[in-house]
């Protein structure tokens, strides 16, 4: 009468059972089951609490923002056309001497809304616009900048919409603006 072998693997909730009368079957068998439980348990189990060595960076987070129709208006705007408006104007002389060649944020930020609203039908202009006109002329504000100084000097502007976290919103000069503009081109300072 032929013996039957048995084995029996038990690791956690799983339990396996070979029973033949072959015993290197049931030697083969076990070692394939164990080789399994070994990797399965590897996988499963979590990873170990230590920390790792040398300082690990931060992944950052990129949000994307799904466009707008108020970002589809602005997107329309012709800069370049504004620029080349501006300096075909009969004022730029005085533009240059008074708004190019000084130091003054707030008087190239009204230049640029001033010349817009005269050059296209829509005067607003965001911050990254006056920044991109800026830049063609040589005399490059900030988008940062100009949202500064927009927020500390908000007599002359009028925005668009009210001002939320994370939204762009565009400015145009409000009749205040326009007076002062108009007042430092004839050289008067306030």
């Amino acid at each position: 009468m032929a013996g039957n072998y048995r084995a029996r693997v038990k690791k956690g909730d799983l339990e396996v059972e070979v029973e033949s009368t072959d015993k290197s079957y049931v030697d083969s068998r076990l070692k394939e089951l164990l080789s399994e439980v070994q990797a399965v348990s590897a996988h499963n189990t979590p990873p170990s609490p230590r920390k790792p060595p040398g300082r690990v960076k931060k992944q950052k987070k990129i949000q994307i923002k799904n466009p707008s129709k108020q970002d589809e208006e602005v997107v329309g705007l012709d800069l370049p056309g504004i620029v080349a408006h501006l300096k075909d104007s009969d004022d730029y002389v005085q533009i240059e001497a008074k708004i190019l060649d000084k130091r003054d944020i707030l008087n190239r930020i009204m230049m640029c809304m001033h010349y817009a609203a005269e050059f296209s039908g829509d005067p607003f202009l965001t911050t990254g616009q006056v920044e991109a006109i800026t830049n063609q002329l040589g005399v490059k504000v900030a988008m940062a900048n100009a949202a500064n100084k927009i927020r500390n000097n908000q007599k002359y502007f009028t925005g668009k919409t009210v001002r939320k976290k994370g939204q762009t919103v565009p400015y145009k000069l409000n009749r205040q603006g326009k007076n002062a503009f108009k007042g430092i081109l004839k050289g008067k300072s306030e």
